[in-house]
């Protein structure tokens, strides 16, 4: 770039002066900078360097700056990364300690007695945010505030972020800004990391877990929080049922933890099935019906990392119908001369008066196929040989004499009796 100035022919020299200030800007370490504006950047994880350093803009293009600053540092996960924020530095003012501090940055975690997750901006007397140095992290989506700090801060601050739309928007907004004394000075890490705190989104097992992982190394001098948004959808086999066990966190509320549960039908309409569990609650059990082919579950994480919650699913068949031709199963004690066991049967009925016993491969059930019984062709047998005496009778009255005697024509009917009677 060359810039040329040119002066009127009765212009004094030396009279003029051109006052200005030039910046050579490494978008690869500092950011791509952003056209319109005078100090904002981006970043951007899958062209950027996985790590890098923030500090307060220090270009000579702002010495004509008078009044408020404000910059924007726009940090972009790629798909599968997460952000890790870590305010290393503690952040002061040059001017001598008042009595009265305008903001305060305020962390801790609910369950402690201060009711604040994370670190916040604590306003004192009758000012506003926009009246006060202050460095404001943002989700650039949702617009809503991850954490802010101002004043005097310690210890160190590692924020976590991780969402499918996880970029996040560092604010810089310097109430009084002066190019040679600034006023809020910071120091900020940053790092795109692999997503670690949800795990795979897509399910397919019959059954399994989610719950927490340790993502985040512990340390006793510096504070650790988390802003994450998980997906997971839990598929369900065809024709079977859904059921979800939700263990949330004992303490807590829903700002700082809680699950959405929303189901999706199949083929079939079906209104949807919406379930929301809260820290602090009880263990939720969720069914999703066999209509609907999976489930979908939102987690939202904030503050600091929890190890006492656990989300279970198992995909199962529900039982079959009973065949409405068979008749219920009941338990039959069957004697024979020999032996006497007690067996589980299905009975079968043709004729309902007698019956008699089947043993059947591979259920090893005993059927109850009912029939007559030998009395019953006795009786039967004895009728037709008293009609055939008649008829014999009949003749014997109407042939010539002499007749046979009578004893030969009782025997038949005496010897069919006898066997009766001792069957």
């Amino acid at each position: 770039m060359e810039i040329v100035v040119l002066l009127g022919e009765n212009t004094q020299a030396r009279e003029q002066y051109v006052v200005g200030g030039y910046y050579f800007h490494d978008s690869r370490v500092e950011g791509t900078k952003n056209p319109s504006s005078v100090c904002d950047v981006m970043f951007y994880g899958a062209t950027h360097p996985p790590q890098g350093e923030l500090h307060p803009p220090s270009t000579p293009l702002l010495w004509s700056v008078a009044g408020t600053l404000h910059c924007s540092y726009l940090l972009v996960p790629a798909v599968g990364q997460a952000l890790v924020l870590m305010i290393r530095e503690r952040a002061s003012s040059p001017a001598p300690p008042s009595p009265l501090v305008p903001c305060s940055t305020r962390c801790g975690r609910e369950g402690t007695g201060d009711g604040v997750e994370g670190c916040r901006c604590e306003l004192n007397g009758h000012v506003t945010l926009q009246e006060v140095d202050h460095l404001l992290f943002v989700h650039a989506t949702s617009r809503t505030v991850i954490a802010c700090v101002c004043g005097d801060w310690q210890p160190r601050t590692q924020l976590l972020v991780e969402a499918q739309e996880g970029a996040v928007d560092v604010i810089y907004h310097v109430a009084h800004y002066i190019w040679s004394t600034p006023t809020l000075d910071f120091n900020l890490h940053y790092q795109f990391a692999p997503a670690s705190v949800c795990g795979p989104s897509y399910r397919t097992e019959t059954a399994g877990e989610l719950g927490p992982r340790q993502v985040m190394e512990t340390n006793k001098n510096q504070r650790t929080y988390l802003y994450a948004d998980c997906v997971w959808v839990i598929s369900s086999q065809s024709a079977a049922a859904l059921a979800l066990t939700i263990t949330p966190p004992i303490a807590g509320s829903c700002s700082i933890w809680n699950l959405t549960v929303q189901s999706s039908g199949r083929a079939t309409p079906r209104p949807p099935l919406t379930s929301v569990t809260c820290a602090g609650e009880d263990t939720t059990l969720v069914h999703v019906p066999t209509q609907h082919a999976a489930a979908t579950l939102t987690l939202q994480l904030r503050g600091m990392e929890r190890s006492d919650w656990l989300i279970s699913w198992n995909s199962h068949w529900p039982p079959l119908p009973p065949s409405p031709s068979a008749s219920p199963s009941t338990t039959t004690t069957t004697t024979t001369a020999t032996t006497t066991t007690t067996t589980t049967t299905t009975t079968v009925s043709p004729k309902p008066e007698l019956s008699r016993t089947v043993n059947v491969h591979p259920t090893r059930k005993t059927y109850l196929v009912h029939s007559g019984s030998g009395s019953l062709h006795c009786g039967r047998l004895l009728v037709l040989l008293l009609q055939l005496l008649l008829q014999l009778l009949l003749l014997l009255l109407l042939l010539p004499p002499p007749p046979p005697p009578l004893p030969l024509i009782l025997l038949p009917l005496f010897v069919i009796t006898t066997a009766c009677v001792s069957s």
